[in-house]
């Protein structure tokens, strides 16, 4: 299952990646939203609202209209794709602040971190990938994973501003005869919308981390990231997979980190016009870090079980860092 929101307004302000092995489905934060992404209703704080949510659906819908018909008249709209190219490699080594973050990138290589399928089959948005610097982690539990890192990760052109001036004229057009209640939402979301995924300044070009389950018969399972360095030191990277009721919590973190105190909050927001979910206590456990992963259940479902609050304990019991709003 995949939660693309962060607490805002739409998934499609995503800052998680999906990728999918096997019959599991991960959910991991990631540094950007798929190009192209198509808005849907945050399910993910309010007391629920059913005419606001109604009215969000009706917009997000001509949102996405508008788009689709801008960009099938003009292809020169139509924006990259990180699926487009194919993944490449190379033989040079990772940055000096990336080796320094992750002890399992300074060892040598072993067998045991040779990747059952061809990297280049598996079509991640970023490259060249770092093929010598591949390595199988062993988390706790039992529980083993492919870390995998890229010299760049994606970093798609800014659409057009002439592409989001004809799709905001299409979408002024369509609600003119709609209620002005439909009309201030719907364009306040398609502004705000546009804000973040069209920014005038692109992110930089830096190193994208990502993680992978290494299932029982030694297949890569779930998995997914796309996070540089800074974002991994200032809040982990966060996985989530399971059922209905439970769900495994993944997080990588950098070197000096030996334990994680994770709290999950009893109250979960589910979107601006939707009750948040009402647990019946908060949860709160200790858990270990072995191999820079963290890897433990939580009784919650998948987009549920990002921590709301996480406290990395150095080896002494210190604090490394307090970690706040991972949903």
């Amino acid at each position: 299952m995949l939660q693309l929101g962060d607490g805002q307004l739409f998934r499609a302000k995503a800052r998680r990646l999906l990728f999918v092995g096997g019959a599991t489905a991960c959910m991991f934060i990631a540094a950007a939203t798929p190009a192209g992404a198509r808005l849907v209703p945050d399910p993910g704080a309010g007391r629920g609202n059913p005419r606001a949510l109604r009215l969000e659906t009706i917009g997000i819908g001509l949102i996405n209209r508008v788009v689709k018909d801008v960009r099938h008249a003009h292809p020169e709209c139509v924006p990259d794709s990180p699926f487009d190219d194919p993944t490449t490699v190379t033989d040079a080594s990772p940055s000096d602040a990336l080796l320094a973050a992750f002890a399992p990138l300074r060892r040598p290589a072993t067998p045991d971190d040779t990747l059952p399928m061809d990297v280049t089959t598996m079509h991640l948005p970023a490259g060249p990938i770092y093929t010598n610097s591949i390595r199988l982690l062993h988390g706790p539990g039992g529980h083993d994973f492919y870390l995998i890192v890229a010299q760049g990760r994606f970093v798609p052109r800014p659409e057009p501003r002439l592409c989001l001036r004809l799709q905001r004229r299409e979408l002024e057009d369509k609600l003119a005869d709609r209620s002005s209640a439909l009309r201030r939402m719907t364009l306040h979301t398609f502004d705000q919308v546009n804000g973040s995924e069209h920014p005038l300044h692109p992110p930089k070009p830096a190193e994208a981390v990502y993680l992978f389950d290494r299932t029982p018969s030694g297949q890569i399972g779930g998995g997914g990231g796309g996070v540089d360095l800074a974002f991994i030191r200032n809040h982990g990277m966060v996985g989530t997979s399971g059922t209905r009721g439970s769900s495994q919590v993944t997080v990588l973190v950098p070197d000096g980190v030996a334990s994680i105190t994770a709290t999950f909050a009893r109250t979960v927001p589910h979107g601006k016009y939707r009750a948040p979910k009402v647990y019946p206590r908060a949860i709160t456990m200790k858990v270990p870090v072995q191999d820079n992963i963290a890897s433990f259940t939580a009784a919650r479902p998948a987009p549920d079980a990002f921590p709301t609050q996480m406290v990395w304990q150095a080896a002494d019991g210190s604090i490394v860092k307090t970690v706040r709003g991972n949903r």
